[in-house]
């Protein structure tokens, strides 16, 4: 029983332990964990498991087909020999209860190739399925990227506002000291005091929102994140190939009309000859001499040919609809292509706006903090309140925090636009 119990206290333990034993976290790492640990991704080892029963099942098509059949029956008539009865000549007569059991051996010829086109269409399904999963998966890794981003995004901010709290306390240290020296009013420390708490309640709820954004993003990756985990900022390059055609959705269309492609081969399979041989061995009565009223083993050999000439045009509609369903297809892959066109132009023109903003906010950050060293100065000599000092703080905290959030929104951008083309 304590071998038992450290077992499971040592799984508890395991459990409980982070994914990384490094202090920081890449966004190409969450990718290859959220691949790794996603319940949908063991959907693949079920399909591929699946695809190789359906291969041996359709192979065995090739082999004989062995049967035992038995049958009991009575009849009203028999066939009769229209003769009259001659003295000292017995006509036997067929009995009217046959009893029979036999042992039936079927092989197949050709057929048309319809067994082989029925491996490639089931061979197909099974790489859909496939490839659903594919797709499912980069859908997450775009949701990734989006958690990745936010948590980036709140870290920063939480550092800018440690770094103001750092700024307020200092200042209300200078404060206090006027205030005992009784050359500065007491409302301006707490003036300072109320915005020190403000700034540690904004503090607090960074810390929340970061910590939700977390959670998430344990769930997705399958494992605990450690408090102080380093989130390093991707920092992307555009410049390599812009292909859009590695999204593995083109993939799934490409997949998806060639399995109609390979049910039309089947279906005009279907039509041609079926040529089989086959086999018989038995035993009843009567056997195949019917006028031999005794119990008796037989046997026969041969082939059999069916070809169907008349399907009533059923051949005719089964190609339209794949034909249709063939359309329907490349209608969708045409929808998806022009969403990517628009998506990839809307993402171009945010990464030029982008851009162009953060040559501004750099500007207008070198003028904020000179404004804010000055103000900072100015209170500390009485010559400007609590409150005007605050709002050059807080107009300097914003533009430190629009340069930060847009430095991080152009790389999620950027991210967003490899992801969109298939690239990540």
């Amino acid at each position: 029983m304590r071998t038992g119990s450290g077992i499971m206290v040592f799984l508890a333990v395991i459990s409980l332990m982070p994914l990384w034993g490094q202090d920081t976290l890449t966004l190409t790492e969450c990718h290859r964990l959220v691949v790794t640990n996603w319940p949908l991704a063991r959907k693949t080892g079920m399909i591929q498991a699946a695809d190789g029963l359906t291969r041996q099942k359709l192979n065995r098509s090739y082999l004989p087909e062995l049967q035992v059949n038995g049958q009991v029956s009575w009849q009203s008539d028999v066939t009769k020999v229209p003769v009259q009865p001659l003295p000292g000549i017995d006509i036997p007569i067929m009995p009217k209860d046959w009893y029979k059991i036999s042992l039936d051996i079927n092989q197949v010829v050709y057929d048309g190739a319809a067994t082989r086109f029925r491996k490639e269409a089931e061979s197909l399904v099974s790489q859909i399925d496939l490839q659903q999963v594919e797709v499912g998966i980069y859908e997450l890794k775009e949701r990734i990227n989006e958690l990745y981003f936010r948590t980036l995004l709140l870290l920063e901010k939480k550092e800018i506002l440690l770094i103001v709290k750092q700024e307020l306390e200092n200042r209300l240290s200078v404060i206090e000291a006027g205030v005992e020296n009784g050359i500065m009013l007491a409302t301006e420390a707490d003036i300072l005091r109320a915005e020190l708490i403000s700034n540690r309640q904004e503090i607090r709820d960074t810390e929340i929102s970061a910590g939700a954004v977390r959670s998430a993003l344990e769930v997705l990756c399958g494992g605990k994140i450690q408090e102080g985990t380093i989130f390093q900022v991707p920092f992307t390059d555009l410049s390599g190939d812009e292909s859009s055609l590695k999204r593995p959705e083109y993939r799934l269309f490409d997949l998806r009309r060639n399995h109609l492609a390979s049910l039309q081969k089947l279906q005009s399979a279907s039509r041609y000859p079926r040529l089989m041989a086959f086999g018989q061995g038995g035993y009843g009565r009567p056997a195949l001499d019917m006028l031999l009223n005794e119990f008796d083993t037989y046997y026969m050999v041969g082939a059999r040919f069916t070809w169907t000439l008349l399907d009533r045009d059923q051949s005719h509609k089964e190609g339209q609809l794949l034909g249709i369903r063939g359309e329907m297809v490349d209608t969708e892959r045409a929808a998806f292509e022009l969403n990517q066109k628009i998506e990839m132009e809307n993402l171009a023109a945010e990464i030029n706006r982008i851009g162009e903003m953060l040559r501004s906010d750099e500007e207008i950050l070198q003028i904020r903090e000179k404004v804010t060293a000055t103000a900072s100065s100015q209170l500390d000599n009485g010559v400007i309140t609590s409150s005007e000092y605050l709002t050059e703080l807080h107009a300097g905290t914003r533009a430190r925090l629009n340069l930060e959030l847009h430095r991080l929104q152009l790389e999620y951008v950027k991210i967003q636009y490899l992801t969109l083309l298939g690239n990540i």
